[in-house]
């Protein structure tokens, strides 16, 4: 029988064999899940760095068959992907830190207080939290007056 310790106790619990099975089962399910995600992050990896036209031949699965960096050479060309790269960051950062300060000082002034209206505040701050998360650099854009440039072709 397969032994393990109680948590609180230290005092080791036999399982049963359906727990066993059940146990199993989940570390399967896991696993499978971890295979679903990440097979498909290695063939993009492996499709970039592999040779264009021998990629559109196929059968470039989890390793490049001609390594090749002419792929991001000939990207990095266009001059708005560094931009949108720093766009990017940025947003991230800004939206980060907004994010940090923001909750933080809801946390500092409903800490103490216990009445309806924290309660309504601290069931807004962790809606916001959990669902809004890309508002504070929505906000960050709209203060800093951030237009976004016309794309060429689309009208």
């Amino acid at each position: 029988m397969s032994k393990m310790r109680h948590l609180h106790t230290g005092i080791k619990v036999k399982r049963s064999l359906g727990e066993r099975i059940i146990q199993v089962i989940i570390y399967l399910v896991l696993i499978a899940v971890c295979l679903l995600i990440v097979l498909p992050c290695l063939n993009v990896v492996a499709l970039a760095f592999n040779d264009g036209k021998d990629a559109a031949r196929g059968g470039v699965y989890f390793w490049p068959r001609m390594f090749t960096l002419e792929n991001f050479q000939e990207v990095f060309k266009n001059k708005g992907i560094i931009r949108g790269y720093g766009i990017t960051i940025a947003r991230t950062v800004i939206g980060t830190f907004m994010s940090l300060l923001l909750l933080s000082l809801a946390a500092f002034a409903l800490k103490e207080r216990s009445d309806e209206s924290t309660t309504i505040a601290q069931a807004a701050a962790i809606f916001q939290d959990a669902f809004l998360c890309g508002m504070p650099a929505a906000a960050a854009h709209a203060l800093a007056g951030y237009k976004q440039p016309a794309q060429e072709g689309l009208a």
